[in-house]
C-alpha cells in the first residue's frame, strides 16, 4: 500500500526509494517460462520450499543502501531479527535503522510499529501467517514476508520474473553458495543460496539501474541517481523450540496506540457518481450502471508496485464474472496516457481504464492510499473498499461477489478498510 504523493524532495528520496524499489523489482512482468534457466529453477524450488516448510525458524539482517543524488550522498543500515513458530507467530523487529516497521503476531493479535510515527497498532491476527496483511511502512522487508513466510511462494515468484539466470557457485566465509539473477522488468536480482540440504538465502542484492531510469523519465529528481542496495541473511537457526515470549510485543515507553480503522467512510452509502474519459475513447459514467452491473473501481498508478500485482488478479476475476454483470474500471490517478499504454503493453493487461486526470475522484472516494479496491453494488451502494494488495485477493474478491450475486449485502458487515 502506498499512499499517493506530489514531488518528491532530497529528503524524501532518501527515504522512499528504497520502498519503491523493493515493491518494484518484484511485480508483476510479463511471464516467459521457456527463459528460466532449469538450474536457476531447481535452485529457487528448492530453496522456497524449504523455507515454507520449516516449523520454525530464527534469522537476522542487514539491509545497506547507498544512494547519490542531487549533489547528496546517503548511506542507511537497517537491521532486523525475524523469529517464525507456524502456523500463526511472527517477530519482525527492527533493531536499528530508520526505515522500515517493527510487525509481530502473537497468534491472537497482529502489532506494527512504525518508528517514524512512534504509533503501533493492534488488530485481530489471521489464523494463518499465509493470509497476513502487510501494514504501511513495513518497507524493504515487505520481499521476506512475500517469498519466506507464505506458502506457495515458488509459485508466486515464478509468475512475476520473465527469467532466472544459474551464474554458479562461488565461496564466500568458507561456505559454497549457488548465485542466480532473477530478471524483471524493472531490475535484476542477484541471488545467494546455500548449498546443500539446508538452502538458506544468504543475500540478495538488486542491480537498481532500469528502475532509476524509469523513475528518472517520469521525475526530475531520479536523473543522475545512483543507488545500491543489498539485504544479507546471517545466524540462521531452523526447527528450533523459540521461547514464547518471543512474540509478546512491549511497544517502545514514547509510543501510542493508534486509533482503529473504523469502516471506510463511503461503505453503505450511496456510491458517488462521477464520470471520466476512458483511455481507449468515449466516457465511463457510473450513474448508467445502476440497476445493470456491479462495478468494481481499482484506483492505481504505474509507479506503484502493489497496484501492479493486484492489476492482473482483478483483471482475472473480472473476466470470469463479466457474463454476470460484473464491471471493472481501473481509474488511473494523473497519468498520461502515453505512459498508460505503455505500460499495459509492456505488463500485457487489458483493463478498462479510466483517466482522473487531476485525481478529483481518488479524492471523492478518500483514495489516499493506493491500489484502493471500491466494489459498488447493482443498485449504487459501496458494498466493499479494498486498501491495499490483500495477499487472498482473488479468493476474497470471488467470495464477495458471489454474495453480492446471491443478494446478499456486504455494506451490513463493518469491516475496518
Amino acid at each position: 500500500m502506498i499512499k499517493k504523493t506530489g514531488k518528491i524532495s532530497s529528503l524524501l528520496i532518501v527515504l522512499v526509494l528504497p520502498l519503491l524499489l523493493v515493491h518494484n523489482v518484484l511485480t508483476a512482468s510479463e511471464n516467459k517460462p521457456d527463459s528460466i534457466d532449469p538450474k536457476a529453477g531447481q535452485v529457487i524450488k528448492k530453496a522456497l520450499n524449504y523455507i515454507s516448510g520449516l516449523s520454525s525458524f530464527r534469522t537476522e539482517v542487514d539491509m545497506n543502501i547507498k544512494i547519490e543524488a542531487q549533489g547528496m550522498k546517503q548511506e542507511m543500515a537497517v537491521k532486523y531479527s525475524i523469529a517464525l513458530q507456524r502456523p500463526d507467530k511472527l517477530a519482525m523487529i527492527l533493531k536499528s535503522g530508520m526505515l522500515g516497521s517493527t510487525l509481530v503476531c502473537d497468534g491472537k493479535d497482529v502489532y506494527s510499529y512504525v518508528p517514524m510515527t512512534k504509533k503501533y497498532t493492534k488488530e485481530k491476527a489471521p489464523e494463518s501467517l499465509n493470509d497476513l496483511k502487510l501494514p504501511a511502512g513495513i518497507g524493504g522487508t515487505e520481499v521476506i514476508v512475500e517469498y519466506f513466510i507464505r506458502n506457495n511462494s515458488y509459485e508466486k515468484l515464478m509468475s512475476e520474473v520473465k527469467g532466472a539466470e544459474y551464474i554458479g557457485l562461488e565461496e564466500m566465509n568458507g561456505m559454497t553458495y549457488n548465485h542466480l539473477k532473477l530478471l524483471t522488468d524493472e531490475a535484476d536480482l542477484n541471488i545467494w543460496v546455500k548449498e546443500g540440504e539446508k538452502p538458506l538465502a544468504h543475500k540478495i542484492v538488486p542491480d537498481l539501474t532500469k528502475t532509476i531510469e524509469k523513475e528518472a523519465a517520469k521525475q526530475a529528481q531520479f536523473k543522475n541517481m545512483k543507488a545500491e542496495m543489498e539485504i544479507v541473511f546471517k545466524n540462521w537457526e531452523v526447527n528450533i523450540q523459540i521461547p514464547d515470549d518471543t512474540f509478546i510485543y512491549t511497544p517502545p515507553d514514547d509510543a501510542k496506540l493508534a486509533e482503529p480503522r473504523g469502516p471506510h467512510p463511503l461503505l453503505a452509502k450511496p456510491a458517488p457518481s462521477f464520470k471520466l474519459e476512458l483511455l481507449d475513447g468515449g466516457e465511463f459514467d457510473l450513474s448508467q450502471q445502476k440497476d445493470k452491473n456491479i462495478v468494481i473501481l481499482d484506483f492505481w498508478a504505474t509507479w506503484c508496485g502493489p497496484c501492479i500485482r493486484v492489476m492482473p488478479i482483478m483483471e482475472e476475476v473480472a473476466n470470469e464474472y463479466k457474463d454476470k454483470g460484473v464491471i471493472l474500471i481501473a481509474v488511473n490517478l494523473r497519468e498520461s496516457p502515453q505512459a498508460i499504454r505503455s505500460f499495459l503493453q509492456k505488463q500485457g493487461l487489458h483493463p478498462i481504464v479510466a483517466l482522473d486526470k487531476d485525481g478529483a475522484v481518488g479524492n471523492v472516494y478518500k483514495a489516499q492510499y493506493i491500489p484502493q479496491t471500491v466494489i459498488i453494488g447493482k443498485e449504487g451502494i459501496v458494498q466493499a473498499v479494498y486498501v491495499g494488495a490483500l495477499p487472498n485477493l482473488k479468493e476474497t474478491l470471488k467470495k464477495e461477489l458471489n454474495d453480492l450475486l446471491a443478494g446478499k449485502k456486504l455494506a451490513s458487515i463493518k469491516k475496518p478498510y
